[in-house]
């Protein structure tokens, strides 16, 4: 699964993944974008990882909120085919914390799901895909998937022109690449261009 692929499955499927109601909050979101995280590696073949209290079902977390581990070329060679952070509403210190736990896991795809305020995205972005520049621990061919809910969230969202989260692709190399943006509307859900 490419980084492209995984953030148009998210998109696609992200009106059954809020499930927002009057009473939803922003730790009743992380818990269902975990949830179908963790289903959608349990459908692509993979043992899902994750910590007890983000999905009650599943084996242990190791190091990260979840993670995606495949055997590879034998029995006895494992790989992580995705690796994920989320923070929400957090420091900007804390959210670059654990995004350097995402740089030092080998892992294909990195993702990082963020609730932040618009003013600070740009900002967020240009400091890791500097970082991932700098770093000297890179495995050639990862990918980074990062999405912003701009506004965190809430139960009614604030939406801009009908869009709740933005996602961004960073190379290992620290190319920066914007996706198609994720627009909800009446009839469904639709993908448009810049």
């Amino acid at each position: 699964m490419t980084v492209e692929e995984l953030y148009t499955n998210f998109c696609d499927n992200f009106k059954g993944i809020c499930k927002s109601t009057p009473d939803s909050d922003q730790e009743e979101l992380c818990r269902n974008i975990n949830n179908y995280f963790y289903n959608l590696g349990l459908d692509n073949n993979c043992a899902v990882y994750t910590k007890p209290h983000v999905v009650k079902q599943g084996k242990q977390g190791f190091l990260v909120d979840l993670c995606w581990a495949s055997k590879k070329n034998s029995e006895d060679s494992y790989g992580l085919d995705l690796a994920l952070e989320s923070e929400w509403g957090s420091s900007r210190d804390k959210i670059m914390d654990e995004f350097y736990k995402l740089m030092v896991l080998k892992a294909f795809i990195k993702l990082m799901i963020i609730g932040r305020f618009q003013q600070e995205i740009n900002s967020l972005l240009e400091a890791m895909s500097k970082t991932i520049q700098n770093s000297s621990v890179k495995y050639p061919g990862e990918e980074y998937l990062i999405i912003f809910f701009p506004d965190g969230y809430k139960a009614k969202p604030k939406i801009k022109n009908g869009q709740i989260f933005i996602g961004y692709k960073i190379s290992f190399q620290g190319k920066l690449q914007p996706l198609k943006p994720h627009f909800l509307n009446n009839n469904s859900n639709s993908h448009a261009a810049y």
